[in-house]
């Protein structure tokens, strides 16, 4: 996903986040 992607650049975990949930 487009937020995976952004979130990996970022080194930043989405899932860490909660942004994103698979």
């Amino acid at each position: 996903t487009p937020y995976q992607v952004f979130f990996e650049r970022t080194g930043i975990d989405a899932r860490q986040l909660g942004v994103v949930r698979l």
